[in-house]
């Protein structure tokens, strides 16, 4: 027997473009690490597709907004005739810088350039800045410091994205 999937609340309610709002000029990579998930369940949420009750919340925290406007566009009767007015998401948003743990953050950066070092590898400072970025990224969602294979594979990465266009 087959089961007719329901149909998506978000799809119905719209709230992926008022989701693309609140993101404003971040990736969704970007957007998806603040809120501490992948980029592609930022996808599925701007498709639509949300999860939970809780990743609703994390979202209109981020956002300033409350849970109802981003499922209906427009705030609660209370919201409206309070005190305090509040400003819908804005267009633009300023990336908020997330807690780091600064030891992990220091034996990172000693990874990185002990393996830089040991591979005579000269890379400038964009180079480096991203691939430390990527490494502590990975060691927050394995939960597992970065050894050299880890680094050898996030090499290509931080090329691709390093705008100097070269190595030092």
């Amino acid at each position: 027997m087959s089961r007719k999937k329901s149909p998506q609340l978000g799809i119905i309610f719209n709230t992926g473009e008022r989701i693309r709002k609140i993101r404003g000029n971040l990736t969704q990579a970007e957007f998806g690490r603040l809120l501490g998930v992948r980029g592609n369940t930022v996808s599925r949420w701007e498709a639509g597709r949300l999860s939970d009750l809780e990743t609703l919340n994390k979202i209109a925290n981020y956002g300033g907004v409350t849970v109802e406007w981003i499922l209906k566009g427009e705030e609660p009767a209370a919201a409206k005739y309070s005190i305090r007015t509040r400003e819908h998401a804005p267009e633009v948003y300023e990336v908020r810088p997330a807690d780091l743990d600064v030891e992990a953050l220091a034996k990172i950066i000693d990874a990185a350039r002990n393996y830089l070092r040991r591979h005579r590898k000269t890379v400038s400072a964009r180079f480096e800045a991203k691939l430390i970025a990527d490494l502590y990224y990975y060691w927050q969602t394995e939960k597992i410091m970065p050894d050299d294979q880890v680094i050898r594979a996030y090499l290509p990465l931080a090329k691709r994205s390093d705008l100097s266009g070269k190595e030092d």
